[in-house]
């Protein structure tokens, strides 16, 4: 299986990569969603020689590397977010079974503008995101074996002041059932003590010939979540 690290010591000159990301995304719209997704996180698309899709929330980085899964083939998508407090850490993790990539596909799309059909659509989806776990202490791992799957995970110091919020997660979670009925999606939450999860095979088992992202089915998902979510009271 082929893996890369990307923390402080993996990247000396992320200085020099973060620069060149500003420079070369020109021409920012800020675009709200609203209706069912309640998305609050904006996403800034930028227009220029580098065509670049900017977060701000660990939601929205969460919903973009959920959406190359999909794109890589993947049936079932494993979302992973862990806190630490003793620790200080929290860590999100996602682990699909997509059709994996190569060591040197690897490095290609841990370049900022780099960016294929077959890869990806755009090109600044990891790099920013080891950008922002960096910015907090933390790193970000990618392994990947083709025919196989992936799996991403950052992590981040929790409490440290440049830590992006986590931003509407449970939006972004009915976001990616609602636009992939087919996939499937198992999520868990861990709160020191205290875990939540959700599995949407569990659910279809219940609703039988409904679509899951039938909008009562949806309703009721987003009710499940929000519970779960009162109950582990995350800090992120």
């Amino acid at each position: 299986m082929a893996a890369v690290l990307w923390s402080n010591h993996g990247y000396e000159d992320q200085s020099k990569l973060t620069t060149n990301i500003h420079e070369r995304a020109v021409g920012y719209y800020t675009l709200h969603f609203a209706g069912l997704f309640n998305l609050p996180f904006p996403l800034r698309f930028a227009f220029g020689n580098g065509v670049s899709q900017i977060m701000l929330e660990l939601a929205a980085h969460i919903l973009d590397i959920a959406e190359n899964s999909v794109r890589a083939g993947a049936r079932l998508i494993e979302i992973d977010i862990e806190e630490d407090t003793a620790k200080n850490t929290l860590s999100i993790k996602i682990i699909d079974d997509g059709q994996g990539m190569k060591q040197e596909e690897i490095e290609k799309v841990l370049d900022p503008f780099y960016t294929t059909k077959t890869v990806r659509r755009v090109g600044l989806g990891l790099p920013l995101l080891a950008d922002a776990s960096q910015r907090s202490g933390g790193s970000l791992q990618l392994e990947s074996e083709k025919g196989k799957g992936t799996t991403v995970k950052a992590t981040f110091g929790l409490s440290h002041v440049d830590r992006q919020p986590m931003g509407n997660i449970v939006s972004t979670l009915i976001i990616l059932i609602a636009g992939n009925s087919d996939v499937d999606f198992f999520y868990k939450y861990r709160h020191n003590d205290r875990q939540f999860k959700l599995d949407t095979r569990e659910i279809r088992k219940e609703i039988m010939d409904v679509p899951i992202n039938h909008p009562e089915i949806l309703k009721y998902i987003r009710g499940v979540l929000e519970e779960g979510f009162s109950e582990i009271k995350p800090e992120a």
